[in-house]
Parts: structure tokens; C-alpha cells; sequence
């Protein structure tokens, strides 16, 4: 159990054959096997943001619920999952490279993820988007896999204003 001054995390982590007093690097961790599951209510996102200045755009507070395992340079995520208002994201996937930054590799799947307009706008203050508010709940399937800048996609969003879907591209 971990408490801030504004959220409580529920961790159960494990990584395994290493030694820690031996000195460790990506290269000693690449194999290492790990299991880790997350648990958050009402988790406070401007918390997160001082910790990881990249993700500065955050605000407002999520339910989280996250289960992974494998190996610290390959990742299996079983479940993850945010909540906050009337929308529930669902992903499952894989992150590959842990070890090596720029190598990096995610799989991702989205499915029957329900995202509310007003509830991204919410919790993206930091970002300049365009009023979502009118496309109401939305039912979002996606599938990424490659690099951060280099990767495929294909999506299918229901909104209350119609639908949207692509049957792939790449980036």
C-alpha cells in the first residue's frame, strides 16, 4: 500500500533473479522475470504529472486497475484499465525494448472502450483539443503496434455525431 496526500495505490511487484546488491543495468534486468498488478481509486493525476514532468497535460483524478507480467525488457499487460466518469478504457498488449528506450516497442489493443467527450476534455486540460463534448459517449476498438513514431493502426470510434473507422494505416 503506498499513500500520497491525495490518492492510495494497491502494488504487488515482483522481479525476480536479480541481484541488487551486485549493481544492476538494462542489460542485467532484460530477462529478469517480473509481475506486477496496480490498483488505484480515485487516483489523483496532477500527482503523477509532478513525478513525470512529460506527462504534464494530465488533470482531474482516474480509477486504475493494471496487470502485467513477463520480463523486464518484454512486458505483457493482461489488463489495463482507467476509469473516470462515464468513461471506461480497456487495453491489453505488450511492451517490448523496456531495456532499450529507443527501441521501444508497444502492442496495444483497445476494445469496447466506452470515452465521454466532456471527461477528456477534463482530463486533458493541458492539451489544446478541439471541443469533444458534442461527439457525447463514444465506443472506441483500436489496435497500435510498432515504435512511438513509427507504427500501424487501425480504429473504429462510434460517436453520438457518427462513426469513424479505419482499416489501417501506418505512421
Amino acid at each position: 500500500l503506498v499513500r500520497t496526500e491525495n490518492s492510495e495505490l494497491r502494488i504487488n511487484a515482483l522481479l525476480e533473479e536479480v541481484d541488487l546488491l551486485a549493481g544492476v543495468g538494462p542489460a542485467e534486468l532484460r530477462d529478469a522475470p517480473v509481475s506486477l498488478t496496480l490498483r488505484a481509486d480515485d487516483l489523483d493525476l496532477r500527482e503523477l504529472r509532478r513525478m513525470l514532468p512529460p506527462v504534464d497535460f494530465l488533470d482531474g483524478r482516474v480509477d486504475l486497475d493494471l496487470a502485467a507480467s513477463g520480463t523486464f525488457g518484454n512486458l505483457d499487460i493482461s489488463r489495463l484499465r482507467l476509469a473516470h466518469g462515464r468513461t471506461d478504457l480497456r487495453l491489453a498488449g505488450a511492451l517490448g525494448n523496456l531495456d532499450r528506450p529507443e527501441e521501444l516497442f508497444i502492442a496495444a489493443k483497445v476494445t469496447e472502450s466506452s470515452i465521454a467527450g466532456d471527461d477528456v476534455m477534463f482530463l486533458l486540460k493541458g492539451l489544446d483539443l478541439p471541443d469533444l463534448t458534442p461527439l457525447g459517449v463514444s465506443t472506441l476498438n483500436l489496435e497500435y503496434e510498432g515504435k512511438p513514431l513509427d507504427f500501424t493502426a487501425k480504429f473504429h470510434l462510434e460517436t453520438e455525431a457518427g462513426t469513424v473507422s479505419s482499416p489501417g494505416f501506418a505512421m
